[in-house]
């Protein structure tokens, strides 16, 4: 015995194929299917919005500060050395943190989003 489901997929039917207007309405099928979300990165302290796909470059650095006594500042770059280009709409972005350990959680998260969501992440 042979599945409608089945019959359907070597058919090449859409399975909602067959139901009158009433019942796709019931079934919900009339709606058209809501778009998929693209993942961003918000850097609410900075109001930065960067679709992850611009991403082409990702490094943590180090920069001095020398006033009010000089200090270091962990920063978070994004396509650093680029332009804005058709191959790369966001140019070089830097995110600034007083604290070495903010830096690197932001980072770490950053990580994991593209792994999860856009990126097959290989960790060296």
């Amino acid at each position: 015995m042979v599945k409608q489901e089945d019959k359907n997929k070597k058919q090449g039917c859409d399975s909602s194929e067959g139901f009158d207007d009433v019942t796709r309405q019931i079934l919900g099928l009339d709606e058209p299917k809501p778009k998929p979300k693209k993942p961003v990165f918000y850097f609410s302290d900075a109001g930065l919005v960067i679709p992850i796909w611009a991403v082409l470059t990702l490094e943590k650095s180090i920069d001095w500060k020398e006033k009010p006594q000089t200090h270091a500042v962990y920063g978070i770059v994004i396509n650093r050395g680029m332009e804005p280009s058709q191959s790369c709409p966001i140019g070089e972005k830097s995110m600034w943190y007083e604290k070495e350990d903010v830096r690197d959680q932001k980072f770490e998260t950053m990580i994991r989003e593209m792994d999860s969501s856009a990126f097959k992440v290989i960790k060296l």
